[in-house]
């Protein structure tokens, strides 16, 4: 029979080294024994339980605009790498490590069209853009514009009237 009892709760991926014996998550009980360590010079032995805290495990599911990124941890999540888990160290009620499973989703860009006439002369600026005669189509991309936030897309087509023709009889 063993001479003492240790018992004691590791992170996941932890070892415990007692004696010359290695506990992990393979092996996690057994019997070690102290040559000469007991009262009087005789062998000691203890009786070793390691459990382990369960891994946490956590789901982030959101939706970002294109073109945006969110970094979780040390990883950067964008549409060129919108899923995948994160390991983040000693963050868990017990200080072990903590995973989050990522899932980014993007909104759609809004796009739209502005078909407009105006009188000969006369200039409409849409953001950063101006629309007159030498330039009556394009695209302007509207920043943060949109209802969640996101850049908008305006495809501008720009006519005009005829020029007046008037006649003055006297």
């Amino acid at each position: 029979t063993p001479s003492s009892i240790f018992d004691t709760t590791l992170c996941s991926g932890e070892n415990l080294k007692v004696g010359s014996e290695t506990f992990d998550e393979k092996n996690r009980n057994g019997i070690v024994m102290f040559s000469g360590a007991g009262q009087y010079g005789c062998d000691s032995t203890v009786l070793v339980n390691v459990s382990f805290y369960p891994l946490p495990v956590g789901q982030f599911d959101t939706v970002i605009c294109r073109g945006r990124s969110i970094k979780i941890g040390d990883t950067n999540f964008d549409e060129n790498n919108p899923s995948g888990r994160v390991v983040i160290s000693g963050v868990s009620q017990f200080g072990c490590d903590s995973v989050t499973n990522v899932n980014l989703s993007f909104f759609p860009v809004p796009a739209g069209t502005l078909d407009t006439t105006i009188c000969p002369g006369q200039s409409i600026s849409i953001g950063n853009t101006t629309f007159n005669d030498s330039k009556r189509s394009g695209t302007v991309t509207l920043n943060s514009a949109s209802s969640n936030g996101c850049d908008s897309v305006l495809s501008v087509n720009l006519k005009f009237y005829p020029e007046p023709i008037s006649s003055l009889d006297t």
